[in-house]
């Protein structure tokens, strides 16, 4: 997965593949730097605020915008992972969910506020709500983290 930095003063271009996360210069296609995750495959990348948030099998990270890693936190998580970021709150919420799983991080120290083994939903691919936009059917409560599950008529626009 890659992401594109447009707000960056210069070009940058995050690709995580192969247990790494790199950094290529979107001009010249230059590799600027590489960070090992340390036991990770695949790894699904979100980009925002100048921090790299990255999710693989059994931990999330926090990487700077120069591949420093700013904290990490083991967790239980099977691929697919899926990230979100929710702001509202003082120290910002990463909602990180793997097949059957959801946790609730703190963006700035990576400390679980929450878990949720999502009983009943088995391990299946989960798609997260994202604020202010449609959930896919089998979305899950964020404020409370509890198997409230709701379908899109549910849950319309600006929800």
């Amino acid at each position: 997965m890659s992401y594109r930095d447009s707000s960056a003063p210069d070009a940058r271009i995050y690709l995580g593949t192969s247990g790494k996360v790199l950094c290529v210069d979107g001009d010249t296609g230059e590799v600027r730097w590489t960070t090992e995750i340390d036991g990770a495959n695949e790894i699904t990348l979100l980009v925002d605020g100048g921090l790299i948030f990255v999710g693989t099998h059994g931990m999330v990270a926090c990487l700077d915008l120069d591949g420093n890693v700013l904290w990490n936190h083991s967790c239980r998580l099977i691929w697919p992972i899926t990230l979100s970021l929710d702001m509202r709150f003082p120290e910002g919420r990463l909602y990180v969910a793997g097949a059957g799983l959801l946790y609730a991080l703190s963006t700035t120290s990576g400390r679980e506020l929450w878990a949720n083994g999502l009983k009943g939903l088995r391990y299946s691919p989960i798609s997260l709500r994202v604020p202010g936009a449609r959930a896919s059917a089998g979305a899950v409560t964020r404020r409370e983290g509890k198997n409230e599950i709701t379908s899109n008529d549910e849950q319309g626009a600006g929800a």
